[in-house]
């Protein structure tokens, strides 16, 4: 459809590239922008992308995210890092990956970011309805490096993971924020596999499955490259499922080979 054009340009340079973190929106177009199904692609130096298709003009756009009450932090390097969904929000989190002791910028590396359900452009001035927006920073003081929607939020830093959740409806006034491991984690998005979420762990070198557990009562971490602790020593750059013709978790590794 279309002549296969993008209108707007990236503003990311080619070392940038590997840091982008990206979700896709289920949302039909009865979102306030009208947009419906964008890709949303965060980095820490620039403000949140939107990648979509326009059914007017029959070409893909790329253009900044128009924020409702966007946050006041949000600078050059104090942008959200990471991005993921849960329950109907967008989720952003994290800044700088490894904030400079001092620096006025980065001061969001522990906050996370929940937009009003449905409305991924939007934030709330004050959040007193259970579907208005959820901001939060943690008492866990480690650069958050990826989010991800899961029975929970599940959240992982770079020196631990934790967990997001709540009794009823996530919202303000019941919200909890509990520690689950400290394998620490790397700057890369975690892939879902079945009932797990496979994130990369002790700095990028292993492959950990979170899952809930009833003999745990809670989520436990087990390692996944037991069996051959030094297929990702070279660090993981990208996680990915495949699902044809099996299910098969996808790592791109730093020395360029892949370990499936």
């Amino acid at each position: 459809i279309g002549d296969g054009t993008v209108v707007g340009a990236p503003p990311y340079s080619a070392d940038e590239l590997q840091d982008l973190h990206f979700v896709q929106s289920p949302l039909m177009p009865n979102v306030p922008d009208g947009v419906a199904k964008e890709l949303v692609i965060v980095h820490p130096n620039h403000p949140p992308y939107k990648l979509f298709y326009n059914t007017a003009t029959l070409q893909y756009e790329f253009n900044p995210i128009v924020w409702v009450n966007v946050p006041s932090t949000w600078s050059a390097g104090n942008y959200p890092a990471t991005c993921g969904s849960y329950l109907g929000r967008l989720i952003l989190a994290g800044s700088q990956g490894k904030p400079d002791v001092g620096s006025p910028i980065a001061g969001d590396t522990e906050t996370v970011w929940c937009t009003e359900v449905t409305k991924w452009n939007t934030f709330t001035t004050t959040e007193v309805n259970p579907d208005d927006s959820v901001t939060f920073t943690t008492t866990y003081r480690s650069p958050i490096q990826w989010v991800y929607g899961q029975k929970d939020l599940l959240i992982g830093a770079l020196e631990m993971e934790y967990i997001a959740s709540a009794d009823g409806i996530l919202s303000s006034g019941d919200l909890g924020v509990n520690m689950h491991s400290t394998h620490g984690s790397a700057n890369v998005q975690p892939a879902g596999f079945g009932e797990m979420v496979m994130f990369p762990a002790e700095g990028g070198t292993k492959v950990r499955s979170m899952l809930k557990s009833r003999d745990d009562e809670g989520w436990v971490a087990p390692d996944m490259t037991i069996t051959n602790p030094e297929i990702c020593g070279s660090g993981i750059l990208r996680m990915v499922r495949m699902r044809n013709p099996h299910q098969m978790l996808v790592c791109l590794l730093g020395n360029g080979q892949l370990a499936i």
